[in-house]
């Protein structure tokens, strides 16, 4: 019956061909994926023997999946080769600025999409994965049908303004990469063996080792990248690390008090629904934490 699987794409294909300048593993998930539904992919970079200046004439929808600090500049360098009926999605981590540059260097004609895609290659499926996509007023239907792709196979999808993507990637991204960083720098100033720290681990502080370990088992790149990458997102981590510094001066001053009522406020801020519903969480990744078979260091 019709409506019995809502992501069930109906609507008839207009793209044709996609075409990627950036051969990362990101780019070859993503066009794996869309070959997968029929398109025909194509990617290129600095060491292939296609090159954007061959390719785009000859696709519908350019794709630029570059490290967060060159995107700018591949658009400003790229995107004026496309002409009127085609269409640019950039996939990046910072929105604003990348989005002006693509605005400024494309026709009218042209589409533009800019899409965050809050997962990594290494992720199996989009199911479930959070997606921020902000439209501009030249996305049309080839920006439209690439964010049904996206919607059809499970991601839940985000619309966000430019500079406000910008700045909750700081408390997404930048923030809790910083904070992990910091925390590996710790541990090996103060020669804290990492062996121990299971051992003397609450189940609160193994959350903050979980992430830290995460950081430092990938691409470090990656993560440069995104604490170095501009926008909004900055004034989180600036904002964090004056708390910080204020949280330190009430805790060597054996302000008990102040503590607590800056905790009494966050608790307030923070609203009791979304405490509950986290808290519920947490409890649920304590139980998998406590179990003994996930405690060995194998």
């Amino acid at each position: 019956m019709l409506g019995s699987f809502p992501r069930v794409d109906m609507r008839v294909k207009l793209i044709k061909s996609f075409g990627f300048i950036g051969t990362g593993t990101m780019s070859k998930w993503f066009a794996e994926r869309l070959s997968g539904e029929g398109y025909i992919t194509r990617l290129c970079g600095r060491t292939t023997t296609l090159r954007p200046e061959m390719m785009i004439p000859n696709i519908d929808v350019l794709v630029i999946c570059v490290p967060i600090s060159v995107t700018a500049a591949t658009i400003s360098r790229y995107a004026p080769l496309l002409k009127n009926g085609q269409a640019l999605i950039i996939l990046a981590g910072e929105a604003e600025t990348t989005l002006q540059t693509a605005l400024d260097a494309t026709g009218s004609g042209v589409e533009v999409m800019f899409v965050h895609n809050l997962w990594g290659p290494q992720a199996a499926t989009m199911k479930d994965k959070n997606a921020t996509v902000t439209r501009t007023p030249k996305s049309g239907a080839f920006c439209s049908e690439f964010e049904a792709f996206l919607f059809k196979y499970g991601a839940e999808i985000n619309h966000d303004d430019p500079r406000r993507h910008d700045l909750m990637m700081g408390v997404g991204q930048k923030l809790p990469t910083a904070v992990s960083v910091a925390m590996a720098k710790t541990l090996a100033d103060n020669a804290i063996d990492c062996d121990a720290l299971g051992r003397h681990s609450t189940l609160t502080s193994q959350y903050g080792v979980l992430a830290m370990a995460r950081v430092h088992n990938q691409n470090p790149r990656t993560y440069a990248e995104i604490l170095a990458s501009g926008g909004d997102g900055r004034k989180i981590v600036r904002d964090f690390a004056a708390n910080m510094a204020t949280v330190i001066a009430l805790a060597e001053d054996g302000d008990i008090e102040g503590i607590e009522n800056m905790i009494t406020e966050n608790s307030r801020y923070l609203g009791e629904r979304f405490l509950k519903h986290r808290m519920k969480q947490a409890k649920a990744v304590d139980a998998l934490l406590s179990d003994g078979a996930m405690k060995g260091e194998g």
